[in-house]
């Protein structure tokens, strides 16, 4: 009903005097009305002919009018209601996303990644401000986080509890790492378009019916961290809503009663005016609370006028009081308070965003209530007319002092290695680039780069414990700087660095050599002093370190080649002797690539099964019978040619290949002795093969070894195993179980390369060996040295006593056969009798096929 509408009392008394008007003097009634209508057209003329009917006419038109206004009012109403249901949700869910997503550390949500991190210290620290927000409103359901990855979006944190609070059967709490099936489309829109977003209905999802809001949370590189979500009700939601239109259908069956409808509409009108501007008081409040409780302050610029507006608790936090803004006002105010040295800097933002509309978003330091300059961050919007000229810039501040200490600590951090306090990897290098750009750019003094790694390290850190392993490390970074400080008195010019780079890996950079022999002589000096033993309470340790040098030149452009070289320099340090010191060539550049060739070679050569077998007979010196062969492994390089066990063993070994080496050899040498044994001219009936260390402690060995023989079809019995004294001696219990469930499998067992170790008795007596093979080293100038006779003698008497049997590898000379034989030595091999060669070729110097025990060393 409008303002100058007449209410029901005056529409009664305009139609009792209407008859009378017209009876009376209705030409002139007439002349009036149509006096007072005619400037209005159709709607007057219309009005008057209204006026003219008869009152029930006016009554039945009145009352549909009437009926049609208050269905109209009603619908007004209506959808005025939604609507400010709408904005109130709307702001309440924006105001809390966005006051949570303040209470959100980035770097602490970024530590989230395990899901065995859920509910424990780190986790329940981020989550806590959370809950304290969800604890607000009993209709918001849920605050949590997701935060993208390559398969999608996956839950961190999550204010619900690890329990079944709403009796649905099921947990409420999402867990940690779990991926968000079917997200909605306003998070994935602030996913890719990193801004804030709300739904615009319900959305239902596994967890439930919801309306929310998502808001990005970013690091403070701009990196996007997680998004955070925040869950209303669906079934609040859908209860308000259908108060709104229980509302609307009261109103249309008020309508119905004429009399009833102005009041009725009046009252739901009001009523719900006054909802709204409740609702709408509420959400103002809520929203004065998050500014007071952000710690910010609120400035308003009209930049027509140049009235500057500033909150009350922006004038509390920075100490201003109300004579001086009365005296100066605020900008006047913020200039004298800005530090001189962000006065262009803040200055420049400002201008940028007037200018490009670019955000404004900067830090500087401003003088406190305490007279102290405290770093503050403002952040604002401006508003600009229809011609684009700004009119108006809102923003806050808010003080950030303890971020800004935070981040610097962090970056502190980032360049130091937490333990020894020495520059990093990554704080090397940088250091390192700039000394190769300033070279290449301005010819200066030589500069080299040392490489440092420990011997025994991991022996200390392994046995002693990791406090042990962190304090020698410590002592190692106290001693290289103290050899840096005076490193002056050896070498004038010099400066050095020392950083840690990984484990027990140190790097020296030093700058201001005359010559590489600089270089040199601080290595020999930093070898001398790290091998002091160190005092690790309760012990004393010694240790020796291996340093590699690299000289810097004109060559490296890349800080990374620097130190690859001087990393190969080191290993070949530890190669030659440990604690020594190597500098770099181009010839180990070329070990290096001919070593990786040969390592990416031998992966390929297993994979596709290109190693093959060779085989050399063992002969019976009492007879010159053939007894059985030993199989030597070979593989033809594509491109390097014919390689030798002897370089590319060591390297399987070291690369951690010698397993699958190992296992491509038993199965040949299976398949091999399944044949022979299926022929009836077959060379032998037995063959051996070696086992690595690695081999050997491997748990299932014995069940896989029977199962591989039963596959060939041959007999454990027939086969040796060969195996090192350096592979039993290092875990004395764990290799005696296993070559014992070898021999009760039925495998028969022999010790290789007898007397070269460091406990050959305690082999022959703690092992259960059948076969002793003598190292071909006893056999070089056998017949020239008395004490190799006397040493082979006491091997040959030893193993008669102790039931073994005894084969001499080696045999090249007629010499060597003859002593052998007078030494009592029950078999040989060695390229006396034969090369090793192909199996066709065995039937030619193995006539006499038969089954006997037999040795294989694949490393011959």
């Amino acid at each position: 009903m409008g303002e100058n509408d007449p209410g029901p009392g005056e529409r009664h008394a305009d139609s009792s005097r209407s008859p009378a008007a017209v009876e009376g003097n209705a030409p002139a009634s007439r002349s009036r009305s149509g006096h007072r209508f005619d400037h209005l057209g159709v709607p007057g003329r219309c009005m008057l002919r209204i006026l003219e009917r008869p009152p029930i006419v006016q009554g039945v038109i009145a009352g549909g009018l009437l009926l049609v206004a208050s269905l109209c009012g009603s619908w007004t109403c209506y959808t005025t209601a939604y609507r400010a249901f709408r904005v109130t949700v709307d702001e309440d869910l924006l105001t809390i996303a966005r006051i949570a997503s303040l209470r959100i550390d980035p770097e602490e949500h970024a530590r989230l990644t395990r899901p065995e991190q859920q509910n424990g210290p780190e986790y329940l620290r981020v989550v806590a401000p959370l809950r304290e927000i969800a604890a607000i409103r009993d209709d918001l359901q849920y605050i949590y986080t997701l935060r993208p990855s390559p398969e999608g979006l996956r839950f961190v944190v999550d204010t619900g509890f690890p329990e079944d609070a709403d009796g649905d059967r099921r947990i409420d709490q999402a867990g940690l790492g779990q991926l968000y099936d079917n997200p909605p489309a306003g998070l994935i829109a602030t996913v890719r378009d990193g801004l804030t977003h709300i739904s615009d209905d319900l959305y239902t999802d596994s967890w439930g019916t919801f309306f929310s809001a998502w808001v990005p949370i970013r690091h403070l590189d701009g990196r996007l961290e997680c998004v955070l979500a925040v869950d209303l009700s669906g079934r609040s939601y859908i209860e308000r809503l259908n108060q709104i239109r229980k509302s609307l259908l009261l109103g249309c069956v008020a309508s119905l009663a004429v009399s009833l409808i102005a009041g009725t509409c009046v009252t739901i009108y009001q009523r719900t005016k006054r909802d709204y501007i409740t609702r709408l008081a509420q959400s103002e409040q809520r929203y004065a609370l998050a500014v007071e409780g952000s710690r910010d302050g609120l400035w308003d610029w009209d930049m027509r006028t140049h009235a500057f507006y500033g909150s009350e608790h922006l004038r509390r936090m920075l100490g201003i009081r109300p004579p001086e803004l009365e005296r100066i006002g605020w900008i006047e105010e913020f200039s004298r308070r800005l530090h001189p040295e962000d006065r262009t800097r803040v200055r420049r933002a400002i201008s940028e965003h007037l200018r490009s509309r670019a955000p404004f978003d900067v830090e500087c330091r401003l003088r406190a209530a305490d007279g102290q300059y405290h770093w503050y961050q403002a952040r604002g919007q401006a508003v600009w007319d229809e011609r684009g000229r700004p009119i108006r810039f809102v923003g806050s501040i808010g003080d950030v002092t303890e971020r800004v200490r935070l981040r610097r600590q962090l970056r502190r951090a980032a360049r130091l290695d937490r333990l020894t306090r020495l520059p990093n990897r990554s704080a090397l290098l940088n250091r390192l680039r700039r000394l190769i750009r300033d070279r290449r750019e301005r010819p200066g003094p030589l500069f080299a780069l040392l490489f440092l790694d420990f011997d025994r390290f991991k022996i200390v850190n392994d046995s002693l414990g990791h406090e042990a392993g962190d304090a020698m490390l410590v002592e190692v970074a106290s001693r290289l700087r103290k050899n840096l400080r005076r490193g002056d008195q050896i070498i004038p010019f010099a400066r050095g660095t020392a950083a840690r780079i990984g484990g027990d890996e140190f790097v020296v950079l030093l700058d201001g050599l005359r010559t590489p022999q600089d270089a040199v002589t601080l290595a020999r000096r930093l070898l001398e002093d790290l091998s002091e033993p160190y005092e690790l309470n309760p012990y004393h340790v010694s240790s020796s370190a291996s340093i590699g040098i690299a000289i810097g030149h004109d060559s490296y452009e890349r800080a990374e080649d620097l130190l690859r070289d001087a990393d190969t320099a080191m290993y070949e340090a530890k190669t030659f002797s440990r604690g020594s010191l190597v500098v770099f060539d181009e010839s180990m550049r070329r070990r290096i690539r001919r070593r990786m060739q040969v390592e990416q070679g031998l992966r390929d050569a297993i994979r596709d099964d290109n190693l093959f077998l060779l085989f050399q007979p063992i002969v019976c010196l009492r007879t010159g019978r053939v007894v059985s062969v030993e199989a030597l492994v070979r593989w033809e390089h594509p491109e390097l040619g014919r390689m030798m066990p002897e370089e590319f063993i060591p390297i399987a070994e070291e690369c951690g290949l010698i397993v699958p080496l190992g296992e491509r050899v038993l199965e040949q040498g299976f398949q091999c002795l399944a044949r022979w044994s299926a022929g009836d001219d077959s060379p032998t009936s037995g063959i051996s093969l070696n086992l690595a260390r690695n081999h050997l402690m491997m748990p299932d060995l014995p069940r896989l070894l029977e199962a591989e023989a039963h596959r060939a079809g041959i007999s454990p019995s027939d086969v040796h195993l060969e195996i090192t004294e350096g592979a039993v001696m290092p875990d004395v219990a764990a290799a005696r179980e296993r070559l014992g469930q070898l021999r009760k499998v039925g495998f028969r067992l022999a010790i290789d390369d007898f007397g070269t170790g460091y406990s050959s008795l305690a082999c022959l007596h703690q092992f259960p060996f059948d076969l002793l093979k003598i190292d071909r080293l006893f056999l070089e100038g056998l017949g020239f040295s008395p004490d190799r006779v006397a040493i082979v003698r006491a091997i040959t008497t030893l193993a008669d006593i102790l039931g073994f049997r005894v084969v001499a590898e080696g045999i090249e000379t007629p010499d060597q056969l003859a002593l052998l034989r007078e030494l009592g030595c029950d078999y040989g091999q060695g390229y006396y009798f034969s090369r090793p060669v192909p199996i066709d070729e065995i039937p030619a110097f193995l006539p006499l096929p038969s089954p006997s025990d037999v040795g294989v060393d694949l490393r011959c």
